[in-house]
């Protein structure tokens, strides 16, 4: 991969703490709120990083923010048609990963990291 090229910015962008678990959920879940959001997404994720999070994926066209304009803040997040694409190739390289050789690697390298201080 040439070094900075648009492959590289883009994975180094999507490899950000918690950019994937957003594109993922909002895969599976389509267009929710935020609370709703923060809960799929579950794990250790603060209000005020996927809030951040949120807006990067937003500026960069991958999920769109929607106000409802209603007296009581009403705000969902939906993925855009570029965003779509991306939780297409997540879904393709899971399907690629799943029960294959290379999954049972995946799962050790998973185990080891977490034993790491």
């Amino acid at each position: 991969m040439k070094r900075g090229c648009a492959l590289e910015i883009a994975l180094r962008f999507m490899a950000r703490k918690w950019l994937v678990d957003i594109v993922w959920a909002l895969g599976r879940h389509g267009e929710c709120g935020f609370t709703v959001l923060k809960r799929t997404i579950g794990g250790r994720i603060s209000a005020r990083l996927l809030a951040a999070r949120l807006r990067e994926l937003a500026a960069t066209g991958l999920v769109e923010r929607r106000d409802h304009g209603t007296k009581r803040p009403s705000v969902s997040y939906r993925l855009t048609p570029d965003g779509q694409r991306i939780d297409h190739l997540l879904r393709s390289l899971e399907r690629r990963v799943e029960g294959s050789a290379w999954a049972s690697t995946l799962q050790a390298l998973q185990k080891l990291s977490r034993s790491q201080p």
